[in-house]
């Protein structure tokens, strides 16, 4: 007995492979799926799970059951502990994915589920109820997390010994029975329902008292995406999962956890009911695609499903329940019955050929299919509407099925609704549906399809559809009856194409049986009066009779033969198409009999110059008809005479042992290969194919091709255009192949009366052939006068006949035999009048009227056309075609004379108005020609129109200038086509309204097509109004050619906006070499003043330690002073070291000396790129020259004295850029002054009024002797040829030349004066006066806590040690960033920072800084000092803008610095 009866019986239903392992890995179960792979051997899956071991072991929060995954080859397992072992099901992979089954409905994996569940906490206690459960004496194992993504990493991974698969420890900490959660609620809908449900209230009562085989199936249902049941207890309680919902349908979800049987009403008492009690025995129950009608969507419906009732046993042994599996097929198994239906119904109608058919077959199959279309009703469209073609299911009459509907008119079903919208409507049946059969299961039909038949975008009818009662109308269903409707339609265009055919063949047959009666009653009726004519004709000629009376009887005997012989070929033909033609076969001397025949031919042929060759075996006795065999022969030899005009005729008559051939061979004009399939169709003739005896009536060789087949025989013909052609009779041996009588009588000897009758019309082709055209016959001086005649007919009988009429009125008559030699006559020596038949060879006589009327010599020529055509078509084609009249045969002699004779006399008026004509027209044309002469010699388009601007005149200069195109448009009806379309509007709306006011006007405006190399066409156009009184007629106007002329224009223009770019990009760069230059003079300036500042700055230091150690040496000398001991070795020290300090002191104020000439050359050299960039700016501000003079020197250690002459105390200028030049040449002077015995400087201030301009002269005397005449730099180079900076020196002469002033300098050998004035201009005194500069605070008053920002470290040492020594607390930050972090956390009074800096430089700090302020981020506002080495203005001012307070430029002095923090500082407070 296998353990666990109730988990390894449900095991056993699955198809996926399924097994059971204890806590140790052994194989408890292994059920037939995992068996039938054959591979997993119990010994083989030992193996595997030793060497692999479980990947990984984790809870999943699931009621505390252990869900491991792993995987290996092509199988992957997944885990869950069940009653203290492990149920393992596996997925088979496949080539592209995993056949996961773990996929629940909503497509939710399982490890995604686990991977949910890790962060749900488990139950700190279970329920009370569950405590209860017994558990073994184990301790729980910890949860161990672990998402989807280390599973998946650890598969690949190998396993190691160091971590083992579980062991049966492991599992020891497990309880036996499973806790309440089986699954998580979120997985699933039925889940959430499971949990969701007060199952205290049904009869399965609370989830802590369900017993544990129960919950192991429910956990494995409810978490298996097949669709799955469980009944269980007494009640049958019904609890599904969520791949059993869609079978549920709307009781799905109030049906949950109810009674089987009150969910499933309907199917109890027929289906459950009875297996019931034997599945209460054990008994399994397995049903494959069981029909059940189900109450689902509210009716009935047809539904198919395979499934089983499989006993669940309890604990005890009993049957608490039963598992149901069901798959429901109904989708499967419908669509099969209607596939079948579609396909019965493609192969019946494949074989219909009337729509009378296609409606009956189609009625047919569909009443064998009731399930699906309970009933059909056909209609077919008709003149009256629509006519009932076929019913399925409704017995007529009905009053469903009206036999007539016409749409819209008391019709019970909406025809024209469904035809408007040419689609397919179902529509709900209304009160006829009472009177509908029950068909199929026995349901009255509740709703039905209207679907109009399309076919070849025609509606053939409307089709009416019952629709199961039993069945939703979606989906498949939907696309049944469209298939169908579609079959149909198909069917119904074939049908109709055969049917059209069909009759189209019936129209034929009975068209050509008509005829065929015709020609038998015209023959028959036609024989009479020609045996009376020529039998009278030949009574007649047997008498001798005058020689004109005779030539009209030949003539009479002749056309009669021939007209006989058509009559008996028509004769002939309409016997055999009527099938009277009945053959006398006789046993024949067959090479004879053609022998004979053939010598029939011999005298015309040779007469007309051919070679005849006649080649007969002797073929012994053949069976065959001789009249017919005749008429096949001369057939077939007169069609070879007939189109051979030159060569040879060759006849041969062969035999093999089963067949004889009979062929005739010519070297004659041959057979367009075109007209090859159509040669043996009757009536057939090849027009203008030239032959003799004109064209042929197309009856001989249809008729020779109709006897051959009475022989039994066929006839094959081979030719070659221009080469000649081959007809070969081919008629078997003996007389079994023979229909017809077959006689043993011999053939009576002679030529019957067909041969001669073929003879008598073979001599009259050769009368014609031999007749040549007549010349006129009388060409005497006394005769020219007469009216000559040129005749043309192809009929020599006709011409004689005619010309004998028209010699009697005294005309002349030259004959041509087709229309090609009328035409040369014509031409070379024209007629007076044309008297021509149509139908002849060649150039028939609708050509040649054609010809005659293209031509001047021959245009004016009456022409008269005589055809045997009648009716009123045939007048009007002749009259059509250019004739003057049209005479139809027979006609009347006097007729044609008569009608001649008016033709004549019009002619002559035709013809004199004509040279009139032609006179007149001459005048003209030369008149024309003169004024076009001068018109195309003029420079400019002339052009005249009509009042509705058609153009009636056009000079060759006018097309040149427009380009409008001659060839396409000569009558220039288009020329508005070819104005540019941006400006035709307005061209016409100027036409238009110059004509409308009757003025003249002018324009410029383009032409749309460009000349050859591009140029636009541009014109002026001017026009004057052509007026008859006071009605306009239209206008005259020329177009002169504009195009060079704005070509000139824009190239002109071009070439101004080509030098206006050049300009701009050179302006553009030049600013921007500007911008570039102006930014390395910043970088250079700031790179230097940054080490000079350290150098400076720390020569300072040095200078002020020095200093404070010379104070201490001098303090202890005088200290050791008072002592005994070693007095002069202490003096010798004292004095050593006071040396050196006073030497380092010297160095040190060398250095400091250096830093500042340094300083003041970076200065000029930005004043020298804002003067190359013209960016120095001069103030206008109020000042006193005297005081700036003596404010500025107070601040220079040095000998100085000021005279002051006629000064003014107030005026305007720069100040600050006067105080700039005096210092640069104050600079100067000291430069000088370092090596001169007296060192003396004199500075003198007056003023210069001239031409009322006032200027401040200053001259500056320093007491330095000059060996050399020095002169001012012109450049800003530096020289060498005297001791002074030059660059200095030309900044401050370009800013005195700036301010209007000019500057000079002249040395001798005592001194050196300079000499600059600068423009000023006089104001009034200020009632403020400011006197002196403000004293300088003490710097040493207060401390304060300060924040260095400087990227530069010896910067950084040197500024914090000036401040220490200050007493101040300094803090260093490297950049902005750092200074704006430090900023965070502590607070400073003032800020020192650079500008220039990496990560955020100083102006981005400072941006930064004060909108933390606006925002409250910092409480207060922190003062900020620029300390930079770009001393340039606009880069300072950009600076005070962001936010910063002050600003000092490297190298900067201490003491400056350390007052403006006192000041900023002191302000804050």
């Amino acid at each position: 007995m296998t353990p666990f009866p109730s988990l390894t019986t449900y095991l056993s239903t699955l198809r996926t492979p399924h097994l059971i392992l204890s806590p140790t890995h052994e194989i408890l179960y292994a059920n037939q799926a995992l068996k039938s792979l054959g591979t997993f051997q119990d010994s083989f899956f030992d193996g595997f799970v030793d060497r692999e071991g479980v990947r990984e072991w984790f809870w999943s929060g699931m009621g505390r059951r252990g869900l491991w995954v792993w995987g290996v080859g092509e199988v992957v397992f997944e885990g869950v502990d069940v009653e203290g072992v492990v149920v393992v099901r596996g997925w088979v992979k496949d080539e592209n994915k995993i056949c996961d089954e773990r996929k629940g409905r909503d497509g939710q994996d399982v490890m995604g589920v686990v991977d949910n569940i890790e962060a749900m906490r488990l139950e700190e206690q279970v329920d009370n109820q569950e405590s209860n459960l017994p558990l073994r004496n184990h301790q729980q194992e910890p949860i161990v997390e672990t998402s989807p993504h280390r599973i998946q990493s650890t598969v690949t991974q190998t396993h190691h010994p160091t971590s083992p698969p579980p062991t049966p420890e492991a599992h020891k900490s497990q309880p036996i029975f499973p806790t309440l959660r089986l699954l998580n609620p979120s997985q699933s809908k039925t889940s959430h329902l499971l949990y969701t449900k007060d199952w205290s209230k049904t009869p399965l009562g609370p989830m802590s008292s369900w017993p544990n085989s129960f919950l192991t199936v429910l956990s494995v249902v409810l978490s298996s995406s097949f669709p799955m049941s469980i009944w269980w207890g007494k009640e049958m309680t019904l609890i599904y999962n969520d791949g059993y919902v869609p079978i549920t349908g709307n009781k799905h979800p109030h049906g949950f956890g109810i009674s089987g049987r009150e969910f499933w009403a309907e199917l109890w008492d027929d289906i459950v009911q009875p297996i019931v009690g034997k599945v209460w025995n054990g008994e399994t129950h397995f049903v494959t695609e069981q029909r059940l009608f189900v109450e689902r969507f509210g009716f009935k419906e047809e539904g198919y499903f395979t499934w089983s009732f499989i006993p669940i046993r309890q604990e005890n042994g009993s049957i608490g329940g039963w598992l149901n599996p069901a798959f429901e097929t109904t989708d499967r198994c419908l669509a099969s019955r209607r596939l079948r239906t579609l396909r019965e119904l493609s192969t019946h109608l494949a074989s219909t050929r009337t729509t009378t058919t296609v409606y009956e077959t189609a009625a047919t199959i569909i009443s064998s299919n009731p399930y699906d279309l309970p009933f059909a009703l056909f209609y077919q469209s008709s003149n009256n509407g629509f006519e009932l073609a076929s019913t399925a299911g409704i017995p007529l009459p009905h009053i469903a099925a009206p036999k007539i509907i016409q749409p819209g008119i008391d019709c019970p079903w909406p025809f024209e609704e469904a035809l408007q919208k040419s689609e397919m409507m179902v529509i709900e049946i209304g009160e006829i549906r009472e009177t509908l059969p029950r068909r199929g299961w026995g349901d009255i039909p509740k709703t039905a399809v209207v679907a109009p038949v399309w076919s070849g975008g025609r509606c053939e009818g409307v089709v009416v559809l019952g629709v199961s009662a039993r069945s939703r109308f979606c989906g498949e269903y939907r696309t049944f009856v469209e298939l169908l409707v579609r079959h149909l339609g198909a069917s119904l265009t074939s049908a109709r194409s055969h049917e059209e055919q069909v009759t189209r063949a019936k129209k034929l047959a009975e068209l050509d049986h008509a005829k065929t009666t015709f020609f038998q009653s015209i023959s028959h009726e036609l024989r009479t009066p020609l045996t009376l004519i020529l039998g009278t004709s030949a009574q007649a000629l047997s008498n001798p009779l005058p020689d004109p009376l005779k030539s009209h009887l030949v003539a009479i005997t002749k056309n009669g033969t021939r007209l006989l012989k058509m009559v008996n070929s028509l004769l002939d033909v309409s016997k055999v198409e009527a099938g009277g033609m009945q053959g006398v076969f006789r046993e024949t001397d067959l090479g004879c009999l053609t022998r004979d025949l053939a010598s029939v031919f011999r005298a015309a042929v040779e007469k007309a110059g051919l070679e005849f060759c006649v080649e007969c075996d002797e073929v012994g006795g053949v069976w065959v008809d001789a009249e017919l065999w005749e008429k096949i022969v001369f057939n077939l030899v007169s069609n070879a005479y007939k189109y051979t005009l030159q060569g040879k005729i060759h006849i041969t008559l062969t035999r093999t042992d089963t067949q004889i051939y009979f062929s005739v061979t010519d070297t004659g004009l041959g057979i367009p290969a075109d007209h090859l399939p159509k040669l043996f169709d009757r009536f057939h003739t090849i027009q203008n194919h030239k032959g003799r005896g004109g064209e042929g009536t197309g009856i001989g060789l249809a008729l020779a091709n109709e006897l051959v087949k009475l022989h039994g025989g066929s006839i094959r013909v081979s030719s070659v255009l221009g080469e000649g052609s081959t007809f070969q009779v081919v008629i078997p041996v003996g007389r079994e192949h023979l229909p017809s009588q077959i006689e043993s009588e011999k053939r009576q000897d002679g030529p019957s009366s067909f041969a001669r009758t073929f003879v008598q019309d073979l001599e009259t082709w050769n009368d014609e052939e031999s007749s040549p055209p007549s010349l006129p016959d009388n060409t005497t001086t006394t005769t020219t006068n007469r009216p000559r005649i040129l005749l043309v007919d192809d009929n020599a009988d006709i011409r004689s006949y005619i010309t004998s009429l028209l010699i009697h009125q005294n005309w002349r008559v030259t004959h041509a035999k087709d229309g090609t030699q009328a035409l040369q006559l014509a031409l070379s020596d024209p007629p007076d009048l044309v008297l021509s038949d149509v139908m002849m060879p060649g150039l028939d006589g609708f050509e040649l009227i054609k010809a005659l009327k293209s031509r001047n010599e021959t245009r004016c020529l009456p022409v008269i056309l005589v055809s045997a055509r009648a009716g009123a078509e045939a007048l009007y084609e002749g009259l059509n075609a250019g004739a003057d009249d049209y005479l139809v045969k027979p006609f009347s002699a006097k007729e044609l004379v008569a009608r001649i004779t008016t033709h004549l006399e019009l002619g002559h008026l035709r013809k004199s108005l004509q040279n009139r004509i032609d006179i007149q027209t001459k005048s003209l044309a030369e008149s024309q020609a003169r004024y076009k002469t001068l018109a195309n010699l003029a420079p400019v388009g002339i052009f005249r129109t009509t009042v509705d601007g058609t153009v009636t005149y056009t000079n060759d200069k006018w097309w040149e200038i427009t380009g409008h195109d001659k060839t396409l448009d000569p009558d220039c009806r288009h020329h508005l086509m070819s104005i540019h379309p941006d400006d035709k509007d307005q061209v016409i709306a100027s036409w238009n309204k110059s004509l409308a006011k009757g003025t003249p006007f002018k324009m410029e405006f383009r032409w749309a097509k460009n000349y050859p190399d591009g140029t636009e066409r541009w014109c002026l156009a001017q026009w004057t109004i052509e007026k008859n009184g006071t009605d306009v007629l239209g206008a005259v106007g020329s177009i002169t050619d504009l195009s060079i002329t704005k070509k000139l224009e824009r190239e002109k223009y071009q070439v101004m906006q080509l030098v206006e770019r050049q300009l701009r990009k050179r302006a553009e760069d030049a600013e921007h070499v500007k911008k570039q230059q102006e930014r390395f003079i910043d970088m250079a300036c700031h790179e230097w003043r940054n080490p000079l500042n350290g150098i400076y700055n720390s020569a300072d230091l040095i200078q002020a330690s020095l200093e404070r150690i010379r104070e201490r040496l001098e303090e202890d000398s005088s200290r050791h002073s008072h002592h005994d001991t070693d007095e002069n070795e202490n003096d010798e020290k004292d004095t050593w070291l006071k040396t050196e300090l006073a030497n380092n002191l010297e160095a040190t104020k060398t250095i400091t000396l250096c830093a500042r000439h340094q300083k003041k050359i970076a200065d000029d050299v930005l004043n020298v790129s804002k003067l190359g960039f013209d960016l120095l700016v001069l103030t206008n501000t109020r000042f006193d020259p005297h005081m700036e003079l003596v404010n500025e020197m107070k601040t220079k250690n040095i000998q100085w004295e000021i005279h002051i002459k006629n000064t003014l105390e107030n005026v305007t200028g720069d100040p600050m850029r006067i105080s700039q030049v005096l210092m640069n040449l104050i600079s100067n002077a000291l430069v000088s002054l370092e090596t001169a015995h007296t060192k003396h400087i004199t500075v003198t201030i007056d003023t210069s009024n001239l031409d009322n301009t006032l200027y401040l002269i200053y001259k500056l005397v320093e007491t330095t002797p000059t060996r050399n005449h020095l002169t001012l730099p012109t450049t800003h180079k530096t020289y060498t040829d005297y001791n002074s900076p030059n660059l200095s020196l030309f900044v401050s002469k370009r800013i005195v030349e700036l301010m209007g002033g000019t500057m000079t300098v002249l040395s001798n050998p005592s001194n050196t004066e300079w000499t600059f004035t600068v423009l000023v201009r006089q104001c009034t005194p200020s009632t403020t006066t400011t006197t002196t500069k403000p004293p300088r605070l003490d710097t040493s008053k207060n401390v304060y806590k300060i924040l260095i920002v400087e990227d530069n470290l010896v910067n950084q040492k040197v500024l914090k040690r000036h401040l220490d020594r200050q007493g101040h607390t300094s803090h260093i930050a490297n950049n902005g960033q750092e200074a704006l972090d430090m900023l965070r956390q502590t607070t400073y009074d003032i800020i020192l920072m650079d500008l220039e800096m990496p990560i955020l430089d100083g102006l981005g700090a400072a941006e930064r800084i004060r909108a933390w302020e606006k925002e409250g981020v910092l409480v207060g506002r922190v003062p900020i000092v620029a300390v930079t080495g770009n001393a340039r203005g606009a880069y300072l001012e950009r600076a005070m803008q962001v936010g910063m307070d002050e600003w000092v430029v490297k190298p900067y002095d201490k003491e400056e610095l350390f007052e403006k923090i006192q000041v900023l500082c002191a302000g804050k407070t």
